[in-house]
């Protein structure tokens, strides 16, 4: 093979290798809000988020209420800063939302950071009304988090099976 071919190859391979990687912030993430004095608490918010290029971040916000026929659905841009393992993403449209007759949704801003245990990553931070409203929605605490990706476990050598490789390159297997 003549050296323009193996570096197209090279090439090739490595364009395929960094398609095919996963960053590991993407993924769904769980939590909720921290309670917030006359404001409807949702039962759960999930945040689907896929990074781009080490630092873009795009995806959706999805807000669960203990009525199910509750929601707030959302897509959400941002960014993430591997320096300080922080991210920034806001809820810049909505999908859907279908709330009780009082209540009212807010698209907001979410400034948090990373904190990571044995099993589990955490972002823990604020989130924003980010309109203009003079009585908007009031800034409350938000956590989201998912479990980090199990890392395959090695397996133990068979000794019998590193027997038989001994044998083979000896020649011998044992009959004559």
């Amino acid at each position: 093979m003549n050296q323009k071919g193996l570096i197209t190859i090279v090439c090739i391979f490595f364009i395929a290798v960094q398609c095919n990687a996963q960053h590991f912030l993407d993924g769904t993430w769980t939590g909720n809000y921290t309670k917030t004095f006359l404001s409807v608490q949702p039962k759960k918010v999930v945040v689907n988020l896929q990074v781009v290029n080490d630092s873009f971040v795009v995806g959706s916000s999805h807000l669960y209420y203990n009525n199910e026929n509750n929601f707030e659905h959302y897509t959400i841009h941002g960014f993430y800063d591997a320096k300080d393992s922080s991210i920034f993403f806001s809820e810049d449209s909505t999908i859907a939302v279908h709330l009780g007759f009082a209540d009212d949704n807010c698209l907001g801003d979410y400034i948090m950071t990373l904190k990571t245990s044995d099993t589990m990553l955490r972002f823990s931070g604020k989130w924003k009304d980010n309109s203009s409203k003079f009585l908007g929605c009031p800034t409350t605490g938000v956590w989201l988090q998912k479990p980090l990706p199990k890392k395959p476990v090695a397996k133990k050598k068979d000794q019998n099976l590193q027997r038989i490789a001994d044998l083979q390159k000896t020649g011998r297997i044992g009959c004559r």
